[in-house]
């Protein structure tokens, strides 16, 4: 069955409905390549043919979920933190400071932690006892 039916947007809508040779149901809402109403209902009656002698569009597949990414530990993002402040050409003063944090204070604490494990609230307790 086509039904065609003016769009708010201008043009026509056609509406496709079959029932396949396996039993199942189809149908198909599209916007008409063609400006007329008489040029859509030809369109949908040819694409409702050709949906009966070829069957619909298959889905694809979903892709196959990958491996989750090892999330890396502060230790291993610190040398690119610091690699990335030295890139944006950050005053030697401001590079100095930033080793001297990290290597008294936050090394210490969190080298070994995952990333995604930390919150803000182990940034306020490393605030609290120093």
């Amino acid at each position: 069955m086509v039904k065609v039916t003016p769009s708010k947007e201008g043009g026509f809508r056609v509406e496709i409905r079959i029932r396949l040779p396996d039993g199942s149901r189809h149908r198909e809402r599209v916007r008409s390549p063609v400006t007329s109403k008489s040029g859509s209902k030809a369109w949908g009656e040819a694409r409702e043919r050709h949906l009966l002698v070829h069957g619909p569009p298959r889905k694809k597949a979903p892709p196959a979920a990958s491996p989750a990414p090892a999330v890396q530990t502060f230790g291993e993002l610190w040398p690119s933190f610091l690699a990335n402040a030295q890139a944006n050409r950050q005053k030697a003063s401001t590079l100095a400071a930033k080793e001297m944090i990290g290597r008294k204070y936050l090394l210490p604490v969190f080298a070994a932690r995952r990333l995604d494990a930390m919150a803000n609230s182990d940034g306020a307790s490393l605030r609290a006892t120093v």
